[in-house]
């Protein structure tokens, strides 16, 4: 199974913020393979949900709570993916407070 994450960031004007972003992005990605990796263990699938895809729009709390989950796609598909967020419970959130912001709202395209 494979999971697609996609974040939103605002773009970079100065010579800094362009050093920064490339951190946070490579940050991001750490994160979204610590995410995807939790909710690939708590996913019940069925033989019937293979190569059917889905999307969850996440939203966690300043401490990485799951607080709702809004999904779209194959109904068990989704249903699975919801039951997996809430099963992850609470998500590992970085100390930055930009970057943590970042990861409050996510959108993950998940193809099993």
């Amino acid at each position: 199974m494979s999971l697609l994450v996609c974040f939103v960031a605002s773009a970079c004007t100065s010579s800094n913020s362009e050093v920064n972003s490339r951190s946070d992005t490579s940050e991001l990605k750490g994160y979204e393979e610590i995410y995807q990796q939790k909710i690939q263990l708590e996913l019940i699938l069925t033989k019937k949900m293979l190569g059917k895809i889905f999307t969850l729009d996440i939203q966690l709390s300043t401490t990485g709570l799951a607080l709702s989950v809004v999904s779209s796609g194959d109904r068990e598909l989704c249903k699975a993916g919801k039951h997996a967020v809430y099963r992850v419970g609470t998500f590992p959130m970085p100390r930055d407070e930009n970057l943590a912001n970042e990861l409050r709202h996510l959108r993950l395209n998940i193809t099993p």
